[in-house]
């Protein structure tokens, strides 16, 4: 009898829902979850607080490049305004505008003087001087094309400075800087197969090019075609005068 007593006490006491063990190994369980989920939360809130601290720093870094780009741009603003500055703002009549009254369109004096504006970045070639002297019809473009392979210059000898990096595309760059226009395609000029040629012993694409003075009569429509060396960095000019085609 005393052994079915002990037999039967242990379900006695789990048929009135109390089991000291039980309710001792749940608590131990509920313990153990709680903790865990509380390692799981710290260990999230570690993780995202370094992941804030890395956008911080990105942060910290974009605005440096942010305020690098504006100084730079202002620098570069302030050097093309110096180039475009009014006539009637100069002390002198510059030399340029001495030697266009003389002769408008004659720039035989000028290739070199803008290759050297330019640090060398901006190139002549042979063929562009040539295609010049021999356009007596551009006449009526020489004072804007004058203007326009000044600033040119100015633009290829900070864009060599940069190392051909700009932060935006050279479109935009060119565009926000200066009143220039240009184009790095031609649809027309590629069909027509005018956008290679020679120099120093390789072939250039001169697609690259800036427009003058566009929807007028053809013998105000003025294009500089280049091509864009970007190991030598150079603005190589291979035609400077009328738009090569469809005139």
């Amino acid at each position: 009898m005393r052994q079915m007593t002990r037999l039967l006490a242990p379900l006695s006491v789990l048929a009135r829902g109390q089991d000291p063990i039980w309710d001792t190994l749940r608590a131990a369980q509920d313990e153990a979850e709680t903790d865990r989920l509380l390692d799981d939360l710290a260990g999230g809130e570690k993780k995202l607080d370094a992941r804030l601290k890395r956008a911080e720093a990105q942060i910290v870094r974009l605005k440096d490049q942010v305020r690098n780009l504006e100084a730079d741009r202002e620098n570069l603003s302030a050097q093309l305004q110096a180039v475009l500055k009014p006539e009637h703002e100069a002390a002198e009549p510059s030399e340029d505008l001495t030697e266009q009254d003389d002769a408008p369109g004659d720039f035989s004096a000028l290739w070199e003087r803008w290759e050297e504006d330019s640090n060398g970045a901006l190139v002549f070639t042979p063929n562009a001087k040539r295609g010049w002297e021999k356009c007596p019809s551009a006449v009526p473009l020489s004072q804007t094309m004058r203007e326009t392979l000044s600033v040119l210059a100015e633009l290829a000898g900070e864009w060599r400075r940069r190392h051909g990096r700009v932060a935006t595309s050279l479109v935009s760059w060119i565009g926000d800087q200066t009143p220039l226009k240009y184009a790095p395609a031609d649809d027309g000029l590629r069909r027509k197969g005018l956008n290679k040629f020679k120099f120093e012993g390789k072939s250039w694409d001169r697609t690259p090019h800036i427009k003058l003075v566009d929807n007028t009569s053809p013998d105000r429509v003025g294009r500089i075609y280049f091509a864009i060396d970007n190991v030598g960095k150079r603005w190589i000019v291979d035609h400077v005068g009328l738009k090569l085609y469809g005139l």
